[in-house]
């Protein structure tokens, strides 16, 4: 049985080594900015954990945050813009994403449901609701709003007592 070289397994290491571009950061150590940027956002959000991430000589930190009982996922700079609040709880399979996707009506933000108007704007307080649409998922009616939160505009789909289902940053 052959052996691989010392100079494959060099290069074997050394690409290994220029892919990982993110290391962890110690919450109690991000920039002060960074978790003004939170809290300003997500009042009372407290910051799980943190991730810092350098692509393409970018640096972003990712962090898990836990706000209202939700684990979300949020990406700053390092000097505290917001770039993301992203909550993925995953919805089953391609053809319920295709369904879902189909079956939306826009219907006007005026138009929400109370339960889940008063939903979105507890969750994302001092926010603007864009749009509205409704739709099925599973045999179940959800909506699905466009939201102007601070600098962000996020895609928030919510069950019909209000649940949230899912959150996306929309570039």
């Amino acid at each position: 049985m052959k052996t691989p070289s010392r100079s494959l397994f060099a290069a074997l290491v050394l690409t290994s080594v220029a892919v990982a571009d993110d290391y962890p950061v110690s919450v109690e150590r991000l920039p002060a900015s960074v978790k003004e940027s939170v809290e300003e956002y997500l009042p009372g959000a407290e910051i799980v954990s943190a991730v810092m991430d350098e692509d393409d000589d970018r640096r972003e930190l990712e962090m898990r945050v836990d706000y209202r009982g939700l684990l979300l996922r949020v990406e700053t700079r390092p000097d505290g813009r917001m770039r993301e609040i992203d909550l993925d709880r995953g919805y089953r399979g391609l053809a319920a994403l295709l369904g879902r996707e189909a079956s939306l009506e826009s219907i006007g933000a005026g138009r929400l449901p109370s339960d889940v108007r008063a939903a979105l704007m507890d969750f994302f307080p001092e926010s603007d609701i864009m749009a509205a649409a409704e739709g099925m998922n599973d045999g179940d009616k959800f909506y699905r709003t466009r939201l102007r939160h601070h600098a962000l505009t996020l895609r928030v789909d919510l069950d019909e007592d209000g649940r949230l289902l899912d959150i996306d940053t929309v570039r």
